[in-house]
């Protein structure tokens, strides 16, 4: 008979029966099989070990032991460990799986704490943990760190002095040892100074060599390359073994030559803009403005230093700015706000500043000027509204009978004016045929010449003379009505007398009062009739230094039965806007028409009325 029960062992018996003072046997045997009812038991809770860090990779360093008082497979113990730097075989051998590091607290050692696990491969699975802390003692075998980097780049200012600090590199041992730096040189060989810098061994700091120029550090370019290296002295630790190998580690600085700014923009042409720059008179729209002149500037710096803005630079007491730029280009154009008048400006002047992007930015500036070309904007102006004269019946073909003048504000060739006799249609009949007793001598000079005596029966002619310009791209025309009176006997024209209120010129300070007497002149009939009449008229011009602007005006005076004429300014003069003017009297015969002319000339003395202003130059 076998009967199983589920009991920890075997064992045999016999079953005796016994009825009626008889018995009977039989022989029993027990299979007592397992339960998983007991935990692994380790030894002791802690267990602990002193190892180097550069211990072998599986090599033991301690041993753990844990028992199970069951039976079979409830028994057998597979060992683990929660730390991803050990393992532990089936024997409860722990060893490093991968290089441990005492380094980690910046001590000399690092103590690692973790559990070691024991667990049976019974149903259902028991376990256990005990606690492992193994003491990781430092050894020399890392090399030194470079921090940051192994790559270090930065710049020395191109007019540094020798002795400057360039860089301070540094680099840490894990293994705590201490570093000493140098370079190495081109064969593998340290050294502590190349022939720009040197190298502090104890701190890592670069500097220029004492006896370098600002022209020695140009010239190697730029960057320069270092090889530093960093070694240990293996110190850290009482390893006579690992002691005697010293680490060393490499890391590259690059010295770039960082430009100064040192050097302000130029305008190597700035001579030749005056003579190229030109713009013709007129105002420009947006989208319509010409390329007045590309102007350039140079900087010797480089990278930002050397990069130019272009701005154009007004005095702040300036309200005209006839001109805009292009910051980046330099390309200068008209300021579509601003008209252009060759006959108020012929020439503008431009200061052009040029700023570099430093950051304590340099400035060169060039001035010129941009001539205004002439556009032919202006009709021919006769000195007088009307030409009157008169002439005696008597007077022979060819004689000269007046000479009109008109001038025009436009320059050559939109000034070169020409003379036309035409009829005058606005006049009678009568007259149309005027023309035909008249003729010019040239159609350049305006002076007109009798061309066939004059009949009986003419009084009076009356005909137009036309002066054209001959401008371009159209020319332009203007009209004066001349009327000529026939006497039977010759008229003389007016006699201008002297006087000492009548002189030929006058000069005066810029600054005279507004009304002021110039001149006091008269003239007087031919036949120095007192009862004739003298009318005084002056003539406007139409250029600087005439009277086109009016400044000046004439005054017709009584005194003792005489006609004078007295000249006086109605504005302030200015020294800085004209410096002379040149004045034309006409004195007429009320009686005869008969006129003649007189100039005086008007010379302005400048006065102390302008503060300082400075120029720039490059």
């Amino acid at each position: 008979m076998l009967l199983r029960l589920r009991l920890c062992s075997r064992s045999r018996s016999r079953i005796i029966v016994k009825e009626d003072g008889k018995e009977n046997s039989v022989p029993v045997e027990f299979e007592v099989e397992d339960v998983n009812d007991n935990c692994p038991t380790f030894i002791q809770p802690l267990y602990t070990a002193t190892t180097k860090e550069n211990v072998k990779i599986g090599k033991p360093i301690l041993q753990v032991r844990a028992i199970d008082k069951d039976f079979g497979e409830n028994s057998r113990i597979v060992y683990t460990v929660d730390h991803p730097d050990f393992s532990v075989s089936d024997s409860g051998e722990i060893s490093a799986k991968k290089r441990l590091n005492a380094d980690q607290n910046r001590e000399r050692f690092f103590i690692y704490r973790f559990n070691v696990t024991a667990e049976d491969r019974g149903m259902p699975r028991r376990r256990t943990s005990a606690t492992i802390h193994i003491r990781t003692e430092n050894t020399n075998d890392e090399p030194p760190m470079f921090v940051p980097t192994r790559e270090y780049s930065t710049a020395v200012a191109e007019d540094a002095q020798g002795g400057t600090p360039v860089l301070q590199i540094q680099a840490i041992d894990p293994d705590r040892d201490q570093v000493s730096y140098g370079f190495l040189d081109e064969y593998g060989y340290e050294t502590f100074e190349t022939e720009l810098f040197e190298i502090d061994k104890d701190t890592g700091l670069i500097r220029l060599k004492e006896n370098v120029s600002p022209m020695e550090l140009l010239n190697y370019g730029s960057p320069y390359n270092l090889t530093v290296v960093a070694k240990d002295d293996g110190s850290c630790c009482d390893d006579e073994e690992n002691n005697l190998l010293l680490h060393t580690q490499t890391a590259i600085v690059r010295i770039g030559i960082a430009d100064v700014n040192n050097n302000k923009p130029e305008f190597p042409e700035c001579s030749s803009y005056s003579q190229k720059a030109k713009i013709e008179e007129g105002q420009y729209r947006h989208g319509e403005a010409p390329i007045i002149i590309q102007v350039q500037a140079t900087d010797e710096d480089s990278s930002t230093n050397g990069e130019i803005i272009y701005s154009l630079y007004y005095a702040r007491s300036e309200s005209r700015k006839p001109f805009i730029i292009d910051s980046v280009t330099g390309e200068l154009r008209p300021s579509p706000h601003f008209v252009f008048d060759r006959e108020q400006k012929a020439f503008e002047e431009v200061t052009v500043k040029a700023t570099d992007k430093g950051e304590r930015p340099l400035i060169g500036f060039c001035q010129f000027t941009v001539q205004v070309i002439d556009f032919n904007d202006n009709s021919p102006e006769f000195e007088r509204p009307i030409y009157e004269t008169s002439i005696s019946r008597s007077i022979q073909p060819g004689a000269s009978v007046l000479t009109v003048l008109a001038d025009d504000r436009d320059s050559a060739p939109n000034a070169r004016i020409t003379y036309k006799i035409e009829p005058d249609e606005t006049s009678l009949p009568e007259h149309f045929d005027d023309v035909s007793f008249f003729t010019l001598t040239s159609p350049s000079t305006g002076e007109i010449t009798l061309a066939k005596p004059i009949p009986q029966s003419r009084k009076k002619f009356a005909f137009n003379v036309l002066a054209n310009d001959n401008g371009k791209p159209e020319s332009r025309q203007s009209l004066v009505q001349v009327i000529i009176i026939v006497h039977e006997q010759a008229q003389n024209a007016p006699i201008w007398q002297s006087a000492s209120t009548c002189k030929q010129s006058i000069a005066v300070d810029e600054d005279i009062p507004v009304y002021t007497e110039l001149f006091k002149c008269r003239a007087s009939s031919a036949n120095n009739n007192k009862r004739t009449q003298i009318s005084y008229k002056m003539t406007n011009g139409v250029k600087l230094g005439t009277n086109y602007k009016q400044k000046f005006r004439e005054f017709q005076i009584k005194e003792n039965g005489q006609d004078w004429v007295v000249i006086r300014n109605m504005e302030n003069l200015d020294y800085e806007e004209t410096s002379n003017y040149t004045l034309t009297i006409q004195a007429t015969d009320v009686r005869s028409q008969v006129s003649t002319s007189k100039q005086f000339t008007v010379i302005i003395k400048d006065k102390n009325d302008n503060i300082p202003r400075f120029v720039l130059h490059e």
